[in-house]
């Protein structure tokens, strides 16, 4: 049987009880991805697109990758500091190994800590703020990066060797409080800018 000939293929496929109908006449109803209007909230489009979903929904995957982040930047920090520190340490090859291990894994959790911390912050209040409105999400953006900007710079316990007097330290507090704002209010911006370019810096 010669399966190049399109009509013999015309045929077996008009014998098959599909009623005459040409192969490329056949549509599946499961490829087609549309969903009806009056039924499309109910479901996750996976559209790529992050405005779709609530600031809930974004809060799970942006402490998540925060909490990575972290841990991949604490994990350099501490590989660069460990073989520093090892390399002038004279000890047996299993002690040079297992403070190498401590320093990798101490600054990976501190500064995965670090960072969850503030992603969780930022997440709480942007999902507060969504709750009083939710018209306008850069704005709702930059209120959370300067608060919580503010909230970490001036309840962290800064480094220090004695503790100063109350003033002196609600001065620090202050002070840092302000820095973390100022940071919070650059990279708001930051990421505004970037994530809204037609936005912005349409002509």
């Amino acid at each position: 049987m010669d399966n190049q000939n399109p009509d013999n293929a015309n045929s077996l496929f008009s014998l098959g009880g599909f009623g005459g109908l040409r192969p490329n006449q056949i549509h599946s109803p499961y490829l087609n991805m549309s969903l009806p209007d009056t039924i499309s909230s109910e479901f996750i489009v996976p559209e790529g697109n992050a405005r779709n979903r609530g600031r809930f929904e974004l809060a799970f995957s942006q402490i998540g990758a925060s909490i990575m982040v972290g841990s991949g930047l604490g994990g350099a920090v501490g590989t660069y500091k460990g073989i520093k520190e090892v390399s002038q340490l004279e000890a047996f090859l299993s002690v040079k190994r297992t403070q190498f291990l401590n320093y990798v894994t101490r600054n990976g959790a501190s500064m995965a800590n670090t960072f969850g911390t503030i992603a969780l912050t930022y997440s709480a209040i942007g999902v507060g703020l969504s709750f009083i409105q939710d018209q306008n999400d850069d704005l709702n953006t930059l209120l959370s990066a300067i608060s919580t900007g503010a909230l970490y710079g001036s309840i962290s316990n800064p480094k220090l060797q004695t503790i100063p007097p109350k003033n002196v330290l609600l001065q620090m507090r202050i002070k840092r409080g302000v820095v973390g704002s100022l940071f919070g209010t650059f990279a708001a911006c930051s990421y505004i800018l970037f994530c809204n370019k037609d936005k912005y810096f349409s002509n």
